[in-house]
């Protein structure tokens, strides 16, 4: 699948091409066959560009198509974000009914998933859907060539900047009570503990830092969607104090706990 740079390029393709962004990627497989696939956190200024390649779909002309919407690693939910893709799907649901023929969705775990099924939960699409957890079993509905799955997957890798087994990896380390010792992970990832820190070592990365990430993002999750005290978070999360914790966050995000919670909460930001 060819990476395109613009949306007028995208416009004119025919099948077989992307547009992409930090944490999203729209593309035409086939005239038939349209997609979207969400993962990390898309911000507003993404939401922008995205919804622009978006409306390409309910152009006059476009042929009526399935559609797939992959949430599956969308690790939180930017309010602003969610606000414009929001006027975006409810301003064009008129045209949808002409253009779409169906539409396959696959959901994330906790929050972000019932956000994304809410999304459509409150606004019922006026054509078939179906919501799956497997991206390879729902496009396969849609009638997708066998091999797409792996190539979208390739392709979120590469954009994401991690390899197929660092992106597995987060999603062990984000389960609920997973081990966190490099033998244990390394076994459910069908390799050693010594070999998952070789390869870790060699992508630039290490056990720790992996470990951090997905802790930071978990924190940011819990920060915009719940009340909870961030010194609970902190212990909640693994970590030994909330010193500790903020010192962490902060290098991740530059901003303290307080200050993203309070940013999420400001009202120009309710969605």
């Amino acid at each position: 699948m060819r990476r395109l740079t613009t949306v007028e390029e995208l416009r004119r393709c025919d099948g077989d091409g992307y547009l992409a962004g930090r944490g999203w990627l729209h593309f035409c497989a086939t005239p038939t066959l349209w997609g979207l696939v969400l993962f990390d956190r898309p911000d507003r200024s993404e939401a922008e560009v995205l919804v622009r390649s978006l409306a390409l779909e309910l152009e006059p002309g476009v042929a009526p198509h399935g559609f797939f919407v992959d949430a599956s690693t969308l690790e939180g939910v930017d309010p602003d974000a969610f606000e414009l893709l929001v006027a975006h799907y409810r301003g064009g649901l008129p045209r949808a009914r002409e253009v779409y023929s169906r539409m396959a969705l696959v959901v994330p775990r906790g929050v972000p998933g019932a956000v994304v099924t809410g999304f459509y939960g409150s606004d019922p699409p006026p054509f078939t859907t179906r919501v799956v957890d497997d991206a390879a079993a729902a496009l396969a509905w849609l009638g997708a060539a066998p091999e797409l799955a792996a190539t979208l997957q390739r392709i979120v890798a590469e954009l994401r900047g991690s390899s197929e087994l660092v992106l597995r990896l987060r999603a062990l380390l984000g389960e609920p009570g997973c081990a966190t010792d490099a033998d244990g992970l390394g076994a459910r990832l069908g390799i050693s503990g010594r070999t998952l820190q070789r390869r870790l070592t060699a992508e630039g990365t290490s056990l720790s830092a992996e470990l951090t990430r997905v802790r930071i993002e978990s924190a940011k999750r819990r920060l915009d969607e719940s009340e909870t005290p961030v010194t609970v978070i902190a212990l909640d999360l693994g970590f030994a104090t909330s010193q500790h914790f903020s010192r962490q966050f902060r290098a991740a995000t530059g901003q303290t706990p307080s200050a993203w919670r309070a940013r999420a909460r400001s009202p120009r930001r309710a969605p």
